[in-house]
């Protein structure tokens, strides 16, 4: 079937947790799953865990001084399939199997902590090829196999940002530009490039890339 009865938390509509909402989803397919959009805010405390994706939905939006710990055994800890933006005092912490966070179309990670790991494929992706990632507040990706953040299209960072990515392959992609403007970033591959993009542009920033044969 579907999978719907084998998620925790199911709507077709809109789901907001906000407040001091504390919630725990635990589902044999996927944890929390709504068709139209997923809002946490407020100070919400939120625990997903998926067999398949842990959060889902078509657009994403963690804010304010949500806690959210999302983990994905066999897919991704959460999808935002057009939208994925965590932002604000927010902070997320996904560990997926495929990916940590995965957006089709724009993503924006300005929290003040977002800690993201894949085991098998990129942590941070978004696979669309003209749209951005965009990355400001502190962010941690760490890939055990290949890129810890990828773009199929470009990203940027302005000077909240505080990136951290270390990669199994590489630390960061993109296919298409880069541009980090007063960022502080560090960028480890330990089978090929730090960063790797079509053109960078690199601006009053701190950064640190590059390509080691030892896994830190």
């Amino acid at each position: 079937g579907s999978g719907v009865n084998y998620t925790a938390i199911y709507t077709p509509k809109a789901l907001t947790l906000n407040g001091t909402s504390k919630v725990t989803a635990n589902g044999d397919f996927r944890g929390i799953q709504a068709e139209e959009s997923i809002t946490i805010g407020g100070s919400a405390k939120v625990t997903v865990n998926g067999k398949n994706e842990g959060l889902a939905s078509l657009d994403v939006n963690i804010t304010e001084d949500a806690a959210v710990m999302v983990t994905s055994i066999n897919q991704s800890a959460i999808s935002g399939k057009t939208n994925l933006s965590i932002t604000e005092n927010a902070n997320v912490k996904a560990i997926g199997k495929v990916c940590g966070l995965l957006a089709e179309n724009t993503m924006i990670l300005s929290a003040k902590n977002i800690d993201v790991y894949s085991e098998t494929n990129y942590a941070v992706c978004n696979v669309s090829t003209d749209k951005t990632i965009t990355i400001g507040g502190n962010l941690k990706a760490e890939s055990s196999n290949v890129y810890a953040i990828r773009s199929f299209g470009t990203i940027t960072a302005d000077n909240t940002a505080n990136i951290t990515a270390v990669g199994g392959w590489g630390g960061i992609q993109a296919g298409g530009d880069i541009a980090f403007t007063g960022s502080t970033v560090e960028a480890v591959g330990h089978g090929d490039d730090g960063i790797y993009s079509t053109g960078m542009t690199v601006s009053y920033t701190h950064l640190r890339a590059h390509e080691t044969d030892s896994y830190l």
